[in-house]
């Protein structure tokens, strides 16, 4: 019993170490301290984020994500590459080449993802598990597969409803409205 209550006051020391590194970060964020984070001081989180276990952000090109964004284990996240364009050494040289990652608020992001640097996931997209994600995925659009494919949209009129009650659902869950439950 003390040797958890002390387990516990260790890894929330360490969490709030790792957060007090972060650029710019909102309230109820969470993440599990096996997620590993690259250049957090490039790294912007809004509020009511949860990034699954595993997870590994390289924000040297800068990462933003926005609030209302739920992450799944394991996520990939890359906002640098090596130069191999024209680079002075092979396969590549010691530049880098930087490409900022946005995610906008209320996005859902499955397990096992990657998505590459440059990339852009409008509010409100779904990006299904093991998806790889470049370029551009408009608001509202529910992804898959490598390379990502737009495969449905979700309902603007239920999502702009609800976002307009703030019914967040990371809010929810920390304010105690919700129960989990498993259906059978």
């Amino acid at each position: 019993m003390i040797l958890s209550f002390f387990k516990r006051i260790y890894l929330a020391r360490k969490i709030e170490k790792v957060k007090s590194s972060i650029y710019r970060i909102g309230e109820n964020v969470k993440f599990d301290l096996s997620t590993k984070f690259i250049y957090p001081n490039k790294l912007t989180l809004g509020d009511n984020i949860y990034i699954g276990p595993k997870g590994f952000i390289n924000s040297m090109g800068e990462v933003r994500i926005g609030a209302g964004t739920i992450i799944g284990p394991e996520i990939m996240i890359l906002s640098a590459n090596h130069n191999f364009k024209d680079p002075s050494l092979l396969p590549y040289d010691e530049q880098y080449i930087l490409k900022s990652v946005v995610i906008e608020e209320n996005v859902w992001i499955g397990a096992r993802v990657i998505i590459t640097p440059g990339t852009y996931i409008g509010e409100g997209s779904i990006i299904g598990a093991g998806a790889v994600v470049r370029g551009n995925i408009p608001k509202m659009s529910i992804v898959t597969g490598n390379p990502c494919k737009i495969v449905s949209k979700r309902n603007e009129e239920t999502y702009y409803e609800l976002k307009k009650q703030n019914k967040i659902y990371l809010k929810y869950k920390k304010d105690g409205k919700i129960k989990n439950a498993i259906n059978e």
